[in-house]
């Protein structure tokens, strides 16, 4: 609370709030998996501390959206968005840069101390797709990371896994592929594919090893 009073003055977040950004904040790397409408952006933003250098990529549609909750809960940040494939660049201490997906370069050199936050993070469940491969070679350099997400698992066992491949995730919560397929009844099958019987019981308890996840019906007394 008293980090969250220093940061966004008088303005008033929920008690779930709170409890993400003390979640956010006592983990380098970590997902945050609340449902759509929850305020993600917000505890994102509350989390940061004075001073530091921010880089947030999102889709391209949701730039400006960032923007603008930026300036409403963090004036103290200057916001830079970047537009085209050779515009990248990293944060500076005290702002927060805006970039999306798709104009990422393939490779980063090592940079000073910065965060890492990847909204929509889902966008790169599929690990053979440029985008992921780019948010990984970040997440390896950046010294906190945060990935944000309202449907952290989907249709797939594997775009749970491409998921937190993204982040450098995989290897807390499941130690090692085999373990992942062990603990999702992954078998291959005679169409070079495979097949699942589903998560063990244990699954939520090692995803909440690195993942915060509240739905609307949790929060509503709040």
């Amino acid at each position: 609370l008293d980090h969250i009073k220093d940061t966004i003055g008088n303005k008033s977040v929920f008690p779930y709030q709170v409890e993400g950004v003390r979640f956010m904040n006592t983990m380098s790397k970590c997902l945050l998996g609340d449902q759509m409408g929850l305020g993600k952006t917000i505890q994102v933003l509350c989390a940061l501390k004075k001073n530091a250098a921010v880089l947030v990529v999102c889709p391209a549609a949701l730039k400006y959206n960032w923007r603008e909750e930026a300036a409403k809960w963090r004036p103290d940040f200057q916001v830079s968005i970047l537009n085209g494939r050779k515009s990248f660049r990293f944060p500076k201490s005290g702002e927060i840069v805006i970039t999306n997906y798709d104009v990422l370069p393939a490779e980063f050199e090592k940079q000073d101390e910065f965060i890492l936050v990847c909204d929509e993070i889902h966008c790169c469940k599929n690990y053979s797709t440029k985008r992921h491969k780019a948010v990984k070679e970040l997440a390896k350099i950046a010294d906190r990371v945060i990935g944000l997400t309202g449907t952290p698992l989907m249709n797939r066992p594997f775009d749970l896994f491409g998921v937190l491949s993204s982040l450098t995730l995989e290897k807390i919560v499941f130690g090692s592929w085999q373990n992942f397929m062990n603990q999702f009844g992954g078998r291959k099958n005679h169409f070079g594919g495979y097949d699942f019987d589903g998560p063990t019981v244990l699954v939520p308890e090692l995803l909440r090893r690195v993942m915060l996840r509240r739905c609307r019906d949790e929060v509503l007394p709040d």
